[in-house]
């Protein structure tokens, strides 16, 4: 079993990665591409229409969240209440993904916009289906706070695995072969890890007389206070994350003059230190606690956003490619603990809901969660893409938008630590507490 915890469970976070940021980091610089291109790409649909597909296709996706969530908590499936939906979503998300990079039109044209939305709202609804459940069995395969920390890191770990791995194979397999094989390249590499958790054996859970229905249960979630602190601030860092995700392919090749080698050591250095710094981030998260080092994590990579304004501006050092690379390399430090604290709260905030009400509602979370973050990204795409590069500029001589790319993303944090002060969950009480409450369950 400690083998699938810390393997076969969080290896299917590489495969989720691969497809998600691939997918983030690309779609819009495909159907849009900027002026000269190292890639030779041509404008497949306006710019300001990418940020509209992307947008109902999140919407889709955060509707289905919480829908798929309460399915998943309350599923008597043989298999146990996660597994069906792993097995169900797997195929399903890698075909889709496959099939964004094959438009019916290699020109300029709204049959590309409709495509692309229609692709977009199908791949988000599978990637609920496996994503929700699968992140609900990590409260359910470990009780111990240390080791729920410790297989969030793990899960980091193939998290920014994936990661690096987009970030350098996607610009040398565009280069080389195309994007449409990129497409079929990592779909087939993140379908063969997401079939891994599907032999993890479940726990069963004791069944109560009453169950909570769908309404009832999500307006419970929402309204935790725990949640509500977590999840504010949460929602603020994503809207960051995102908007830099997009803005970074255009920062490689407008500002930085990069070519397709070059944008894949940028984006790989990013990733290799979130992973050298995983096991000190974990070191510091049982010493300091999870708040604490996600505080100064965040505050980190606000700063270094700010500072990221100053890419390609000509004057001192700012337009050096040394420069580039020493800020991105930095900010793959703070970028761990997004990747390995996040999922570890949450399973605290489901224990303290759990001794409140009864019920052990982990998908419920997470898929709340996964609505509020999906329509947040979908917002941040259409803001990068339809305000930001549409209105401020995107092209050689013409890029404000991204240059303003990381300062908006960098407000966004600022936001989301004055709201993360007020969560006020203490760990090792929270410990303590729950184990009382499994005993007195037992007995």
């Amino acid at each position: 079993m400690k083998f699938k915890k810390y393997f076969m469970y969080p290896v299917a976070y590489l495969g989720i990665s691969v497809l998600m940021q691939s997918l983030v980091s690309w779609y819009s610089y495909f159907y849009a591409p900027p002026e000269d291109n190292p890639y030779n790409l041509r404008p497949l649909t306006p710019i300001a229409l990418v940020g509209i597909a992307m947008i109902i296709g999140r919407v889709v996706d955060a509707v289905s969240d919480p829908l798929v969530a309460y399915w998943s908590d309350n599923s008597r499936s043989r298999l146990g209440r996660r597994k069906p939906f792993l097995i169900f979503g797997a195929f399903p998300l890698g075909l889709s993904y496959v099939l964004l990079w094959f438009p019916p039109h290699n020109f300029e044209s709204q049959i590309n916009f409709i495509y692309l939305t229609v692709i977009l709202s199908f791949y988000f609804i599978f990637f609920t289906i496996y994503v929700a459940p699968y992140l609900a069995l990590l409260p359910e395969i470990s009780k111990e706070p240390d080791e729920r920390a410790a297989i969030s890191t793990y899960q980091s770990v193939f998290n920014t695995l994936g990661l690096l791995i987009q970030g350098i194979a996607c610009p040398v397999i565009i280069a080389k072969y195309g994007i449409r094989a990129m497409g079929i390249i990592l779909g087939l590499v993140s379908l063969a890890t997401l079939v891994m958790p599907f032999s993890i054996r479940e726990e069963k859970v004791r069944r109560l007389e009453k169950q909570f229905g769908f309404r009832e249960s999500f307006i419970m979630t929402v309204r935790n206070r725990h949640f509500i602190y977590y999840e504010s601030s949460v929602l603020f860092y994503w809207f960051a994350i995102n908007t830099l995700t997009i803005a970074l392919p255009y920062m490689a090749s407008v500002h930085m003059k990069l070519d397709g080698f070059e944008t894949a050591i940028l984006q790989g250095l990013l990733f290799v230190t979130a992973i050298a710094i995983s096991p000190l981030m974990l070191m510091w998260i049982r010493r300091y606690g999870k708040k604490k080092v996600y505080n100064i994590s965040m505050t980190a990579l606000m700063l270094l956003l700010f500072v990221l304004y100053f890419a390609g501006k000509p004057y001192l050092f700012f337009n050096q490619k040394w420069f580039h690379f020493l800020i991105v390399g930095l900010a793959g430090m703070p970028l761990a603990a997004v990747f390995i604290i996040p999922n570890a709260i949450i399973a605290d905030i489901t224990d303290i809901d759990e001794m409140t009400g009864g019920q052990r509602r982990e998908a419920m979370f997470f898929g709340v969660q996964g609505f509020f973050i999906k329509a947040v990204i979908g917002l941040s795409s259409l803001f990068t893409t339809g305000v930001l590069f549409k209105y401020l500029g995107y092209n050689p001589g013409d890029s404000l938008g991204i240059s303003m790319a990381p300062v908006v993303a960098g407000v966004c944090i600022l936001l989301g630590l004055y709201i993360f002060k007020n969560y006020t969950v203490e760990e090792h009480e929270l410990k303590q507490r729950y184990t009382e409450y499994v005993m007195r369950q037992r007995t």
